[in-house]
């Protein structure tokens, strides 16, 4: 199986335009709460990189 590698770093930088996310939405995407909380690498497979992506493009990002 392919995977590819997500990963954000923290900024100072604080937006004009944002959106809010339940806790309950947010729990249901794995690799972005994983991120937040490690600040570190990890691997996703092809199926939740798609899933995340449809995610941030729903939300605006």
């Amino acid at each position: 199986m392919h995977s590819k590698s997500i990963d954000s770093d923290r900024s100072n930088y604080v937006p004009e335009v944002f959106v809010v996310v339940t806790e309950e939405k947010f729990n249901a995407y794995s690799s972005p709460k994983k991120i937040i909380e490690t600040r570190a690498y990890i691997k996703a497979s092809p199926s939740e990189w798609r899933r995340t992506i449809a995610f941030l493009e729903e939300k605006g990002s």
